[in-house]
């Protein structure tokens, strides 16, 4: 089996010949020049791809790279130990052999298929859809700075020269709001190719203009699927919403008051934290904050329920679950109910936050969107509430 690998750099990987021992006037006047070249070489070395062997237990071939992910050439005679491998990520295979096709044998002719090779991802759909023009080049650390594309020939034709200062922090951003997070690949400087690495994200016209301030903006995203303003909340009904770190996140509704005022709802937090958007068919995998300590005949589960209950969590018996409440009153919610989409209804049992024992009123969208990004996984553990699975709580 044959594997290509990126590996970390670090001294046991050479042997002791690869150490630079005295400064350069001792190797030029020995006449080892060359050698002390390539050591110099050797200390710039960031990492490396590989590429092994594993039935004759060897590497068979190696690229360094440095800091700036630039191959480094000339080190093809490099020997490195096999047992003092440290694997980063793997590297696929086919970019492998075409790094090294052009490795030390530099061919510009050969260069200028690759990257038109490569280029090509901005408009494959093997991955992911490919960005929907106009888009957008933003560094969202300094979103001030702004570069508007109209075509897609635009990114593919300057890719290299917008591409190469593109920080870990840029993205692009299409006319869907989608966020496409990017990779370089340093053939050689100055050549290189940027391309589209994952998806990470959605934003909106509202949270670009507001990441934006006053710069002025000709790009608008369009939304084909505008969310429906929320008139109603029942139980069972799952609201998602975007937190302050932009991830999406879920609150299921166990429990409301309408007859008589104030009017309020009652909520569990779930544990979904994704860019991704969720759906209900992604729900019933992931968890809720509460508690299974707690029996209460007076809040009593059908003997069914209980039987499902336990043998999903059968360290709870003879106790029953109950979830942590957040509460959030009706005129309030209508303020910033706009933030919120409901994705789908559960069936889920009755008592579910009369069984918790505790709860919060988070009637606030500022409030809201710091909780959930930055203290709800350290607040609940710190008042007892550990995390369930979703389906424990659903009835058959």
């Amino acid at each position: 089996m044959i594997q290509t690998l990126q590996i970390s750099y670090s001294d046991s990987l050479l042997n002791s010949t690869s150490q630079i021992k005295r400064n350069w006037i001792y190797y030029f006047f020995t006449g080892k020049l060359a050698e002390y070249k390539r050591l110099k070489k050797l200390k710039r070395v960031d990492y490396w791809w590989v590429e092994i062997d594993d039935i004759n237990n060897s590497i068979t071939r190696k690229i360094p790279f440095d800091v700036f992910k630039n191959p480094i050439r000339g080190l093809r005679d490099a020997e490195l130990h096999l047992s003092s491998i440290q694997p980063i990520k793997d590297i696929d295979r086919e970019l492998f052999n075409d790094m090294w096709s052009i490795y030390d044998n530099f061919n510009f002719n050969k260069l200028e298929q690759i990257i038109s090779k490569y280029l090509k991802n901005w408009k494959s759909k093997d991955k992911f859809n490919p960005p929907v023009f106009p888009s957008i080049i933003i560094d969202l650390k300094y979103p001030k700075d702004i570069i508007e594309l109209e075509m897609i020939e635009e990114l593919v034709d300057q890719v290299d020269f917008i591409g190469y200062e593109w920080s870990e922090s840029e993205r692009l951003i299409d006319s869907k709001g989608n966020m496409y997070s990017t990779e370089y690949l340093n053939f050689g400087h100055p050549v290189g190719v940027v391309l589209p690495s994952k998806i990470d994200g959605t934003i909106t016209n509202e949270e670009l203009s507001h990441l934006i301030g006053n710069t002025k903006l000709n790009f608008k995203i369009i939304d084909k699927h505008p969310m429906l303003k929320i008139t109603d909340i029942n139980q069972g009904d799952l609201l998602t919403f975007k937190a302050a770190d932009n991830k999406f996140k879920v609150l299921l509704c166990t429990s409301t008051r309408k007859n008589k005022s104030p009017q309020y709802f009652t909520f569990a937090a779930l544990t979904y934290d994704s860019f991704d958007k969720p759906t209900t068919s992604n729900i019933n995998d992931i968890e809720f904050f509460g508690i299974g300590n707690r029996k209460c005949d007076y809040f009593k589960y059908s003997d069914d329920e209980l039987k499902k209950m336990w043998s999903i969590h059968p360290e709870t018996e003879p106790y029953f679950l109950g979830s942590y409440g957040f509460l959030i009153f009706r005129k309030d919610f209508m303020k910033f109910r706009d933030n919120f989409e409901v994705i789908g209804n559960l069936n889920i049992i009755d008592y579910l936050d009369k069984n918790g024992n505790g709860s919060m009123n988070i009637s606030d969208w500022e409030l809201i969107k710091d909780f959930f990004a930055n203290r709800i996984n350290s607040v609940m553990p710190d008042r007892g509430q550990k995390t369930f699975k979703i389906c424990a709580i659903i009835k058959d």
